[in-house]
């Protein structure tokens, strides 16, 4: 599948973040088995993390994900986190605009889900 936007967070780690409302329903359809973030206090892209995420993974997607949803560096934005078979908690963060390009893979790449 070709989609979204993908990061690279650690070197077995990696973010994919939704491009426009019909990626965001389709990450909310098919993410099952993977952690699905998505914005609760501004608007802006949902995206799938690797599972085996730990906390330094996360901080660092939430980063990224606040700096699609406000330019305001001291804005925390408040995520929804929901990892695999675990109610959702409610994450905040700054954005991390400097990530953005450090962090990217490709404008569009496949992501093949490993069995």
């Amino acid at each position: 599948l070709k989609f979204g936007r993908h990061f690279r967070l650690s070197p077995t780690v990696k973010l994919i973040v939704g491009r426009e409302e019909s990626e965001n329903e389709f990450l909310m359809e098919k993410g099952e088995g993977f952690i699905l973030v998505r914005p609760l206090s501004r608007t802006g892209p949902f995206a799938l993390l690797e599972p085996a995420a730990g906390e330094a993974e996360l901080a660092a997607a939430l980063g990224l994900l606040a700096a699609y949803c406000t330019q305001d560096p001291e804005e925390a934005v408040t995520f929804s986190v929901a990892r695999p078979g675990e109610e959702p908690v409610e994450r905040s963060a700054r954005p991390d605009p400097d990530g953005l390009e450090v962090r990217r893979i490709a404008k569009e790449t496949v992501w093949k889900r490993k069995n």
